[in-house]
């Protein structure tokens, strides 16, 4: 192993693949070629799923158009070039000769008359082709669903619209599963709404991996709103429903991961994909339920040879809150998740420490507060111009926190609700 690769060793393994660690470059426009194999490889991933693989034809097959909006944290794209069948496997060919550590996998989509035997007759293909594990992909919006979205007719169901059935996943993940030997993920779509309950049917049908996805259908920013139909998009005419991925998403991919989990159990193997960017993201992402880690925005912007500066400080913080293995922090979180209703709320009220307030008056507006006015006073020295710091009602205050977030200064600090307050504030 080369240096990378062994500071990028975490050993881990599910499905019955011995992997180099659980990150895994998701399939996207960062795994259609061999020399990226290569370049995947040397920097140590433990899985790489190539780019979509479309059977006949893809039937929507543009030049790629991308946007990184860097203030928003967000990537978008609309167009976007797929990968046909035979470059696919010649591409699992030729990188599985290359790869050392990472294990190479598909991502296919069958769309022709034969149906479920199509996916049959692809799977079997990249099995023979020597790929390690098939991932049926039941999640793109940017195909079908798009189009369904935007009000257009189309006879096709790929990707996003056929993630959400219960019924045609079970379809297609039983057949596979049937004539193949290799693991088989099912990659499924969020935007039914029903992902965890898809994602037992994918398991009750024999899937051995289910992945989250780590991107919506939506509207991108629009940069020019004097020129509102100008496209967001360099080098295209028009606006269009875009994939949005990147950073922003973490949130929702969590809860994907959470709902997944939560539902199917602890003896199911989850793929976790959404706003994956630190090592920090990981430990958040297992917790919440994750065997794996999947990356696809992230290589797109940073290549492929961060990952062992990541490990390496997650190994750190395994280290020292002793998780003697990845998998040791799966689920932390999951059984300590409450609903509003069985939540245990500490009382308290916010109080000013005067000497860190420099009259800002940040916290003055908050609309939802009446607890909060200006007095005059000295604050911070040197620091307050105005002369003036802000002073809590402890009879008035919720609680609510929000004023310790608006705060440039973190000057506000908790203390007890008054003993003689009777009247819960509204």
């Amino acid at each position: 192993m080369n240096e990378m690769q062994e500071k990028a060793y975490l050993p881990t393994k599910i499905a019955g693949l011995e992997l180099h660690n659980p990150f895994c470059v998701g399939s996207g426009p960062t795994v259609k070629t061999t020399e990226m194999i290569r370049q995947i490889d040397e920097a140590g991933w433990g899985a790489a799923f190539i780019k979509l693989t479309i059977d006949p034809e893809p039937y929507i097959n543009r030049e790629p158009r991308y946007r990184w909006w860097a203030k928003d944290k967000l990537h978008t794209f609309t167009a976007e070039k797929r990968i046909k069948l035979d470059e696919a496997l010649k591409i699992c060919e030729e990188g599985k000769k290359l790869a050392k550590v990472t294990k190479i996998m598909s991502n296919i989509t069958y769309d022709g008359p034969d149906g479920v035997e199509g996916w049959v007759r692809m799977a079997k293909a990249f099995e023979d082709a020597g790929a390690d594990g098939n991932e049926l992909n039941m999640c793109c919006p940017n195909m079908s669903f798009n189009v369904e979205v935007t009000g257009d007719e189309i006879k096709k169901c790929t990707g996003a619209s056929m993630g959400r059935s219960p019924h045609l996943v079970a379809e297609v993940v039983r057949a596979v599963k049937a004539e193949t030997n290799i693991p088989l993920f099912a990659k499924i779509t969020p935007e039914g709404g029903n992902i965890a309950q898809v994602s037992k049917a994918a398991f009750d049908a024999g899937a051995d991996v289910v992945s989250s996805v780590g991107n919506r259908l939506g509207v991108p920013p629009i940069p020019d709103i004097n020129n509102p139909k100008l496209s967001s998009q360099m080098l295209q005419d028009e606006p269009s429903i875009t994939c949005l991925s990147g950073p922003w998403l973490k949130p929702l991919a969590l809860r994907d991961v959470y709902e997944i989990r939560k539902y199917n159990g602890s003896l199911v193997s989850v793929c976790g994909y959404g706003g994956m960017a630190k090592w920090k993201d990981y430990i958040e992402m297992t917790m919440m339920g994750a065997d794996l880690i999947g990356m696809c925005t992230e290589t797109m912007l940073r290549g492929f040879d961060f990952l062992h500066k990541e490990i390496t400080q997650l190994k750190k913080y395994m280290e020292r809150n002793n998780y003697a293995t990845f998998k040791a922090m799966r689920d932390t979180i999951v059984p300590e998740v409450r609903t509003a209703k069985s939540l245990h709320l500490t009382e308290a009220v916010a109080i000013v420490n005067e000497p860190k307030c420099i009259g800002c008056e940040l916290c003055m507006p908050i609309g939802h507060c009446y607890a909060i006015e200006m007095k005059e006073g000295k604050g911070w020295e040197g620091k307050n111009k105005k002369g003036i710091v802000a002073l809590v009602d402890a009879y008035k205050c919720t609680g609510c926190s929000t004023c310790f977030d608006l705060c440039p200064t973190d000057a506000f600090r908790w203390t007890s609700v008054p003993k003689d307050r009777t009247v819960i504030p509204v």
